[in-house]
């Protein structure tokens, strides 16, 4: 099974910093996909991600309530999966706090919190925890794989992702499966909601992250991306309901962990952990702009209306050591620029992760956009 990280740039031409990166850090970078061509609806042989739990959540526009609504029946208690199911359970909590709503720019701004189930249980140490917003979009086309459906700039979706997955989309996941997407005996059918994309946004959940924390810190890297069993853990979430939506906006919340049995029970050391617990596929891209001499300006006559250069200096972090890097992808349809594979140029180990540095350069055809797209994908 192939596995990628999409990257997405969004670029404010004329201003020489990158406004929007879904594949590196909190709020302007980001991170993390597996392609999986086809799910078929039975259950499927995950490796070591697991699905925790699946949510429909509902914003009142008008009067700031939300509705948090578990799309499983109560007995399968939000798709936990077997490894959690201990006596006690107490739940793997989740909550959305501090609601706030700017219906002028069409965002809701809010901290979700994450509760693990089993403070008492240490063999349970989570690895990678994501909260993935599932919305639904309409872009694609993409030439490196025809199949990726995600939001445009004005459509639904989550604004600061730390990067993008393709892990538990309705689409590919749809199915009786426990660790499979089924409509909830309440809530709004996926049939009416219609969350068409394959690629969501989502924010990292890990020690030592804080609300707004960029993903690559040297205290997540060395403890390998954990949420410790006694981790009560918040992130903020800046989502952007689209046109369409005027009183009542609808989404899908999803959390997606890695975990495998450890060495000992319960663990000695964070090295009872395999490091196969954590991502196999990349677990972080950060980008760097070195030259930014795009422009676009619609005025101006007998002249090229846009054009220019842009190079990157993009860092690829995964946990399988160099190794666990494959191809890195650089493309802007926007721009008229297909995708090309970046070019190698360091590479050094930093705790448990290892990052590689590649570069790219972009020159684009004539475009006409104020900010076009720029997409960036690591394959493992």
């Amino acid at each position: 099974m192939c596995k990628l990280l999409y990257g997405r740039i969004i670029l404010s031409l004329m201003i020489p910093a990158a406004v929007w990166v879904l594949a590196g850090c909190s709020g302007e970078n980001g991170p993390v996909s597996p392609n999986l061509a086809e799910v078929a609806p039975q259950e499927q042989d995950y490796g070591n991600r697991h699905l925790l739990g699946f949510w429909q959540v509902g914003v009142n526009i008008n009067t700031g309530t939300v509705d948090i609504i578990p799309l499983r029946e109560e007995q399968a208690h939000l798709n936990i999966l077997a490894f959690l199911e201990i006596e006690p359970l107490t739940g793997f909590n989740v909550d959305f706090n501090t609601l706030q709503i700017d219906t002028v720019n069409g965002i809701i701004e809010v901290d979700v919190i994450l509760t693990h189930p089993l403070p008492s249980y240490t063999e349970y140490t989570l690895f990678d925890v994501r909260g993935i917003i599932i919305t639904n979009g309409s872009k694609t086309g993409l030439s490196i794989d025809e199949s990726l459906v995600y939001p445009g700039q004005d459509e639904s979706r989550l604004v600061n992702a730390d990067g993008y997955t393709r892990w538990w989309n309705p689409m590919e996941f749809h199915g009786g499966g426990l660790l499979a997407y089924i409509d909830g005996l309440l809530g709004v059918k996926d049939s009416n909601a219609l969350f068409a994309n394959t690629l969501n946004g989502y924010k990292y959940f890990a020690d030592g992250l804080g609300l707004n924390d960029e993903v690559m810190k040297p205290i997540l890297l060395q403890g390998r991306g954990r949420f410790s069993t006694t981790s009560i853990l918040s992130r903020h979430f800046s989502i952007k309901f689209g046109p369409d939506v005027s009183d009542y906006f609808i989404f899908n919340y999803a959390v997606d962990a890695g975990w495998e049995e450890p060495a000992n029970t319960p663990p000695l050391t964070l090295d009872d952990f395999p490091t196969s617990a954590n991502s196999l596929e990349p677990f972080n891209i950060e980008v760097t702009e070195t030259t930014n001499s795009l422009y676009y300006n619609p005025a101006l006559e007998d002249c090229p209306t846009s054009g220019g250069v842009l190079r990157l200096s993009i860092d690829v972090a995964t946990w399988q050591g160099m190794n666990g890097i494959g191809d890195v992808m650089v493309g802007s349809p926007d721009m008229g620029v297909d995708f090309f594979p970046a070019a190698e140029s360091s590479g050094y180990d930093s705790y448990y992760a290892h990052i590689s540095t590649y570069t790219a350069e972009i020159v684009p055809a004539e475009f006409n956009l104020t900010n076009p797209e720029i997409l960036i994908e690591a394959r493992s």
